[in-house]
């Protein structure tokens, strides 16, 4: 599912190609576009290691550590977590004193706000990369920032569904045509679709929901990564809140799926990287952060076909960068909003 386009995995890799080490004014360039300071990486090497827990897919975990290690020569024990994983992890370790882990990433922006930078489990570090970010990506305070971001737009088969009938918006799918033919996740069991769900309903309304209800759409359990097969298979025609990167790689392997960005805006769900408080190799967990902020990095993931907030990333010419979207995001510090939507959304839908 998350197989690296072969074009794109070339792009993310011509980022980085070139000398292995220069330095200049205290700063070492450990390859083009990722220079630290010199100081950093002695003490990080002098660690020798950092403890990362993350939620995205194993292949991106995976690639994420192996060229950290290679270009910095620090080890990454690394465990890949979901969201509530995480969240499970780091409270029984508070509440035993126990500190195990460097740098965690994941989605939820409340749970970073009202939980991690609310009790202070978290400590704020900027990455240089952090800088260049638009202010809707970080925390005010450089406690957390995105590193790796989720557009979703409307999902669709190819097959079953003619260009002419592709949705254009969230409008369009109120249509008699999208009767028993849309599938879509429940934010009780999706914390991104949560955040949609209080998004489109500030934006749309409650009533849109209502009209949306008499279409009987197929509500899944499971994230928003659990609707492409339903699409894919032609149960349903169309999803709503489609992770477009995994409908991209698909659609380049010739595959009948297709994705559409709606008019009103395309969602985005953040997935944010902290420095933990107490962190049993701060140094070597600060370098991490420099790497997952960096610009071959972020490249790496848009070479997966995700979106990056780095403006300068490369990615695939098959795949809209994020500057040419319109994009809609749930700021972490409206929390509540996203808890009362996934009763509302309950209220009409059930579950």
């Amino acid at each position: 599912m998350f197989k690296v386009a072969l074009a794109g995995a070339a792009m993310a890799a011509t980022l980085w190609a070139g000398p292995a080490t220069a330095q200049t004014a205290g700063k070492v360039q450990l390859a083009p576009g990722f220079s630290v300071d010199a100081e950093l990486l002695r003490k990080a090497q002098a660690e020798g290691k950092t403890n990362f827990w993350c939620s995205f897919p194993e292949p991106e975990c995976a690639q994420t550590v192996s060229e950290f290690e290679k270009l910095t020569k620090v080890k990454v024990d690394f465990v890949r977590l979901s969201t509530g994983g995480i969240l499970t992890r780091m409270s029984k370790e508070r509440a035993a004193n126990i500190f195990s882990v460097d740098v965690i990433s994941h989605g939820d922006p409340p749970v970073w706000n009202d939980i991690y930078k609310a009790k202070k489990w978290i400590t704020a570090y900027e990455a240089e990369g952090m800088k260049t970010y638009p202010a809707q990506f970080k925390d005010p305070d450089g406690a957390y920032a995105a590193h790796w971001l989720i557009a979703n737009g409307i999902g669709y088969n190819t097959k079953l569904v003619s260009p002419a009938d592709v949705p254009k918006s969230y409008a369009d799918l109120l249509k008699p045509r999208w009767k028993g033919q849309i599938v879509m996740p429940h934010p009780k069991h999706s914390g991104g679709f949560a955040e949609a769900v209080a998004i489109l309903s500030g934006m749309l309304g409650w009533d849109w929901f209502e009209k949306l209800n008499k279409n009987a759409p197929l509500v899944t359990i499971g994230s928003q990564f659990n609707v492409k097969p339903v699409v894919l298979n032609g149960e349903r025609q169309a999803a709503i809140h489609a992770a477009d990167a995994i409908f991209l790689v698909d659609a380049a392997q010739g595959k009948p799926v297709g994705v559409v960005y709606p008019e009103e805006g395309t969602v985005v769900n953040q997935l944010f990287a902290g420095l933990v408080a107490n962190a049993p190799q701060p140094n070597a967990g600060k370098l991490l952060l420099e790497w997952l902020h960096s610009p071959p990095m972020q490249s790496m993931l848009a070479s997966h076909y995700w979106l990056v907030p780095h403006p300068d990333a490369v990615y695939p010419k098959d795949r809209v960068p994020l500057k040419d979207l319109k994009i809609l995001t749930l700021p972490a510090t409206q929390g509540a909003s996203a808890t009362s939507a996934k009763e509302k959304f309950s209220d009409i839908f059930g579950g």
